[in-house]
């Protein structure tokens, strides 16, 4: 079975598109697993690795505490009889393979390709997994930065009941690293669309996409569909479209909802970006230059606060499973200065 992901920035179609790419008996398309980074290696961690089934049995149920993987709804039994059948230490990343090829027999028997969908394979982090997994096939779908600040803007996480974006240099800030860090990857393991072709020209996408996943554009489709029918029901609001086909006045609707200010700070950080990607930049304004690296102080500062905060509330609320992480990433920086 072939493994890959599907990577995006939050509000960037990329349900839609794993909706329509599910619905072919030959792909599965996992909801969000939200899995920790170490589990493959990503984010300057060190792989990690089991000794035993009982440690599966332990991270396995950490993991169920801490991360989407509930939704999953998978049989730890298989996976321990899975594990016992292999030679130990497990790494993590054949953990997570395993998990990928439990979930598509659970739900999608028939799939020769599996694509995980969600964190930690973020944009920048597909050249990393794609070290773990040389023969992967990974999908990135991008959307106007302004329309998905748009999006994020209005709608909150459904689990921390925060804004997904709390002004437009944040969103800048991934949507530059989004299209910095994909630059140079091979056409064999990575393909980008962006989610107005998908709507604008969708069989013509679609078609692109079983090319790279090596699917047969005459393969069958299943009735009904695994995914939407998978995805938990707190998350329901900010998929309420999950359904809608190619929805078109979405694409331009940031025109009448952001304002001045903000289009500004999103064309003047994300010009270069946006142009190399085909988005117009309308706004040449040199208005607001003061606040906008006002703006770009404060974020960083808010962005560096929250991540002290999640520090503290791994250790102290679950130190355990946090020291897992923490010495993948101590790991990870010896064996960095030792090269």
């Amino acid at each position: 079975m072939i493994i890959g992901s599907l990577s995006y920035l939050s509000r960037s179609g990329s349900t839609l598109l794993a909706r329509i790419l599910n619905e072919y008996n030959e792909i599965c398309v996992t909801i969000e697993g939200d899995f920790p980074p170490e589990i493959i290696s990503l984010k300057k961690t060190s792989q990690i690795y089991f000794k035993n089934s009982k440690q599966i049995q332990y991270y396995y149920n950490e993991l169920l505490k801490n991360t989407k993987l509930k939704s999953w709804n998978l049989n730890l039994n298989e996976i321990v009889s899975q594990c016992d059948q292999m030679i130990f230490p497990i790494s993590g990343c054949q953990l997570f393979e395993l998990f990928l090829k439990q979930y598509a027999k659970k739900y999608k028997p028939n799939a020769s390709i599996i694509l995980y969908k969600g964190n930690p394979i973020m944009p920048w982090e597909i050249c990393g997994f794609i070290e773990s997994f040389p023969n992967s096939k990974n999908i990135q779908i991008i959307r106007d930065p302004r329309a998905v600040y748009n999006s994020q803007n209005k709608n909150n996480d459904p689990y921390t009941k925060k804004p997904l974006s709390i002004s437009p240099i944040q969103t800048a800030f991934d949507w530059r690293k989004s299209i910095f860090f994909t630059k140079k990857i091979s056409k064999k393991n990575y393909y980008e669309i962006k989610y107005e072709d998908l709507i604008n020209n969708n069989i013509q996408i679609i078609n692109q996409l079983l090319d790279f996943l090596l699917v047969d554009k005459k393969a069958t489709k299943r009735n009904g569909n695994t995914f939407t029918s998978l995805i938990p029901s707190v998350e329901n609001k900010i998929h309420k479209n999950i359904n809608k086909d190619f929805i078109k006045e979405n694409i331009e609707k940031w025109k009448s909802k952001l304002s001045t200010k903000e289009i500004l700070y999103l064309e003047k950080f994300l010009q270069n970006e946006m142009l190399y990607k085909g988005y117009n930049v309308n706004n040449e304004s040199n208005e607001l230059v003061f606040m906008f690296y006002i703006e770009i102080i404060k974020v960083k500062l808010i962005l560096f606060l929250a991540r002290i905060k999640r520090i503290f509330n791994g250790l102290f609320k679950n130190n355990r499973f946090y020291l897992i992480k923490l010495l993948s990433k101590i790991k990870y920086l010896i064996l960095k200065n030792k090269a």
